[in-house]
């Protein structure tokens, strides 16, 4: 545990040296006739200060949990949907040009599907996402369901599942077929 310790620490450190010196430089931008070593001392005094406040005064880390837990609700099916997006629907690859056409100013194309949105996936994510809400388990924020599994926070896995099910069952259902992949019957 000590080496692990060490380590954490110290690989923490080598990070924390280029902000702080880079917040001094940025600081010693705007205030020119300070030395770098007088702004380096100012901002690390005051990431002093407000890691105090955050940390001990308002017990931030345990917001800064709290939310994380929540947010792992949309990002969990969002990352899983992406994933069978690439693997399941687009057998692994990509078309780059049509990847570009909305950044050229193009609309339609391979990746435009109904008017810019691929419901197979938008609505996947938004049920996936509600079960999350639904089921996160923190101090902040009691969802109705937060017990369903007797204490343990299950949003992810659960989000996770409804969103990569549901967009899986969207492709079978409705497979992409590659060109302007709109809704059958509705004007894009």
């Amino acid at each position: 545990m000590i080496p692990l310790l060490l380590l954490a620490i110290m690989g923490g450190c080598g990070q924390g040296v280029i902000n702080i010196y880079a917040s001094g430089l940025d600081l010693e931008s705007i205030i020119p006739r300070l030395s770098r070593t007088q702004t380096t001392l100012i901002t690390s005094g005051i990431a002093i200060v407000i890691m105090y406040l955050g940390v001990v005064a308002t017990n931030a880390i345990a917001s800064i949990t709290a939310m994380t837990v929540v947010l792992n609700a949309v990002a969990g099916p969002w990352v899983v949907i992406n994933g069978i997006g690439f693997l399941v629907a687009r057998r692994g690859r990509y078309d780059a040009q049509a990847l570009q056409r909305y950044g050229l100013g193009v609309r339609g194309g391979r990746y435009w599907f109904f008017h810019g949105w691929n419901l197979r996936a938008v609505v996947p994510l938004i049920a996936g996402s509600i079960a999350g809400f639904l089921t996160v388990q923190n101090d902040l924020y009691p969802a109705p369901l937060a017990n369903i599994a007797g204490g343990l926070d299950v949003s992810l896995p659960l989000s996770i599942l409804v969103g990569g099910g549901l967009y899986l069952l969207a492709l079978r259902v409705w497979p992409e077929t590659g060109i302007d992949d709109g809704v059958p019957g509705l004007p894009d």
